[in-house]
């Protein structure tokens, strides 16, 4: 785990396969083994891994939440909705986990879904402050016009005004775009 962290990948999973090779049901070695063959860009090497780690634990979340992502930069959308419908199943008050579906509805052009799954998100109990005032940045991400989709009850639009929260939210969506060609350039040098 150390030598992922310090972006020295191939190492890792060299000592993942030892501590493999002394327990193969050690369903945390073959997570983390996964998150480094991500690192390396080999995702479908990875959803093998977390897939194995998922047969031996199919409660672990963690294993879940790294498939379901992968699967998303792999285009696979439907196969990530049905891991986060896994996902929100055992861990229905976790809003990221709905945030994240919809991300994968939207990409499979299905605007209402994503929508209502921004909505049940931010139906959740006791949503944090920035989770409560980000719902616009959350539908325009998706590509969603607020004003289109509107409560079928009250008629009113299905986002909060975002306010000061819009700003912070552009800044922070080109940051993970920054942040993701950073990933994509450094997993290409590693290759």
């Amino acid at each position: 785990v150390s030598l992922s962290k310090c972006g020295r990948n191939e190492e890792a999973l060299a000592w993942f396969d030892k501590a493999l090779a002394e327990n193969p049901r050690d369903y945390a070695a073959l997570r983390q083994k996964g998150v480094s063959y991500s690192m390396l860009g080999k995702l479908d090497k990875a959803v093998e891994c977390y897939d194995k780690a998922l047969e031996i634990n199919p409660a672990n979340s963690a294993a879940l939440i790294n498939k379901a992502r992968t699967l998303i930069e792999l285009q696979d959308y439907k196969a990530a909705v049905a891991v986060y419908d896994l996902l929100i199943a055992s861990d229905p008050n976790n809003p990221y986990h709905l945030l994240e579906k919809a991300i994968a509805l939207g990409k499979l052009g299905r605007p209402a879904e994503a929508a209502d799954a921004v909505n049940q998100a931010y139906g959740l109990a006791n949503p944090t402050e920035t989770l409560r005032r980000g719902k616009t940045y959350w539908l325009k991400r998706l590509g969603l016009d607020a004003e289109r989709h509107r409560d079928t009850k009250t008629g009113r639009p299905r986002s909060d005004a975002g306010g000061e929260y819009g700003y912070i939210a552009r800044v922070m969506e080109k940051t993970w775009e920054i942040f993701r060609e950073d990933i994509r350039s450094f997993r290409k040098q590693i290759e």
